[in-house]
């Protein structure tokens, strides 16, 4: 017999197939810390993510995405399109323009640190 997945595990499971680098680690509902980011920018992501699990929603930090698109500091992996979250302090508007076209078809929300 098959059990049944519910449908937002299959979407879970689906998104990060499709999304995520299966070479790496996947750790849902963690928060990573990258040494290499700012203390109000670990802060922010850990407020952030923190709100994201209390709405229901299932996340990955510090997401390595496939085929070299990029690391995000928060995917959000239970929508039916994923939505990575970016914590900025000093990012140009050319610089978030050009990770909006690499992530693509992932939306991205901006956060102000």
């Amino acid at each position: 017999m098959v059990k049944n997945m519910n449908k937002n595990q299959s979407i879970i499971n689906r998104n990060k197939r499709e999304y995520l680098d299966q070479t790496k680690k996947i750790h849902e509902d963690v928060v990573a810390i990258n040494i290499g980011n700012t203390k109000a920018h670990e802060d922010k992501k850990w407020e952030v993510a923190q709100e994201l699990m209390r709405e229901g929603h299932t996340i990955v930090t510090e997401a390595v995405l496939k085929n070299n698109k990029g690391r995000c500091d928060i995917l959000v992996i239970s929508t039916e399109t994923p939505i990575a979250y970016e914590i900025i302090k000093s990012e140009t508007e050319e610089s978030i323009e050009a990770k909006r076209k690499k992530y693509w078809p992932i939306h991205i929300k901006i956060i102000k640190a």
